[in-house]
């Protein structure tokens, strides 16, 4: 990339997180960063970049369009790391005929239905699954338990499980889901449902380049994202990749046509079957990029935006003979406004403790889900000689680890 380009960063994940200016040489290339005006307000005051600032993100794509079309801005390339903002980068590359994925693209990577269809005509298993309209009008036989969540949604936010499709009708026709759109507005069009599948679920993060799966590292749930979201902690180790896990992701991979950046692949494994569960075009949440990076020496947010720009992917020494995991405890879902710990004094000085964040008893609970570790009673990263290490002091820490409220 030695020659200028001009690139647009809809701007929404914190600057210091992703590391624009670790991967984009600002004093080279013509950046312009998009946003609202909270997260613009948080770009470094001596950035040299163009910002432009919107009211509300329903005038991203048009403000985007805009800056071409009046400005005469004429982007390379259009950056967009949320999940939330695939889409719009797509219309906006659609719109303004720019490289790289259009809206059918994302849609593969956004749409649960969809990704699911394109997964399971590759050959790959994949859970049985519906449109909510389809389960509530036709006749269906050989459901148990069900799970209900909405096409696009991430960290498990409105998604909930049923014992049987009984249940699942039942709640939906007597409004009693907890979830407005569907209990207030009956709108169905946004949501699947798809069949709970048992078994360990394993998450897959990665970075691609030119089709191809570059670095790679497998991992395990302790506890899931659906139960996080319920108010349990949440935790994951890394374990050892092997070859079928690797050949697996890359069958996914080349079923979903995802061409270069990064990816958070989660599966379930259900006996000896490998069971599809979602895939994320972006880099994983909680503390995943710092673990992969420890594991690999390479940063996920970087490589994601390397990849993209084609820059070569930037990678550090590190003792690959070491495993990695992380864990998080909620507060999202107490009824109180501060907390405290209990049985964490040993554990946040154990040997094995790479890293330990937790709130002060002054500190506000954020009341919406998150897995950022400055916005939860507790979280951090452990370190261990092998994966089987690092899970035990992992279920010590979750077992003995209590929130309280704060008085």
């Amino acid at each position: 990339m030695s020659k200028t380009l001009s690139i647009l960063v809809l701007h929404r994940v914190p600057f210091e997180n992703v590391g624009y200016d670790q991967v984009i040489d600002h004093d080279l290339h013509q950046v312009t960063y998009l946003g609202l005006a909270s997260p613009m307000s948080k770009l470094p005051k001596d950035l040299p970049c163009h910002k432009v600032v919107i009211e509300q993100l329903d005038l991203l794509v048009d403000s985007a369009v805009a800056l071409t079309q009046e400005q005469g801005i004429e982007f390379d390339y259009i950056i967009g790391v949320s999940e939330y903002q695939l889409f719009d980068a797509a219309l906006i590359r659609e719109r303004l005929n720019i490289q790289g994925p259009k809206p059918h693209d994302v849609l593969r990577v956004r749409d649960k239905l969809v990704m699911k269809h394109q997964v399971q005509a590759a050959g790959l298993h994949v859970p049985r699954f519906f449109e909510l309209a389809e389960v509530m009008t036709q006749e269906l036989t050989g459901l148990q338990q069900l799970i209900l969540k909405p096409k696009d949604g991430a960290s498990s936010e409105n998604v909930i499980k049923y014992a049987d499709l009984e249940a699942l009708r039942s709640a939906i026709t007597s409004s009693a889901t907890g979830i407005p759109v569907l209990d207030n507005d009956k709108n169905f069009k946004n949501f699947e449902v798809e069949e709970f599948v048992e078994g360990p679920i394993l998450h897959l993060d990665g970075i691609v380049q030119g089709g191809v799966i570059d670095t790679f590292v497998a991992s395990t749930y302790e506890g899931t994202c659906l139960a996080f979201a319920e108010g349990e902690a949440l935790g994951s180790y890394q374990i050892q990749t092997e070859p079928r896990l690797m050949d697996w992701a890359q069958a996914v991979i080349t079923a979903l046509a995802i061409d270069s950046g990064a990816f958070h692949l989660e599966v379930i494994e259900s006996g000896e079957r490998l069971v599809f569960l979602e895939i994320g075009h972006r880099a994983g949440g909680a503390n995943v990029v710092r673990t992969f990076e420890l594991r690999t020496g390479i940063n996920l947010h970087h490589a994601n935006l390397a990849t993209q720009l084609r820059l070569p992917i930037h990678r550090q020494e590190v003792n690959t003979h070491k495993s990695y995991g992380w864990f998080v405890f909620p507060g999202h879902h107490y009824d109180w406004d501060k907390c405290r710990l209990e049985g964490h004094e040993d554990i946040k000085i154990h040997h094995q403790m790479f890293e330990w964040n937790q709130l002060s008893n002054e500190q506000p609970l954020t009341k919406h889900i998150t897995y950022q570790k400055k916005e939860v009673p507790a979280a951090g990263i452990i370190q261990g000689d092998d994966s089987i290490q690092v899970q035990n002091f992992m279920q010590r820490v979750l077992q003995y680890i209590q929130v309280q409220e704060a008085v």
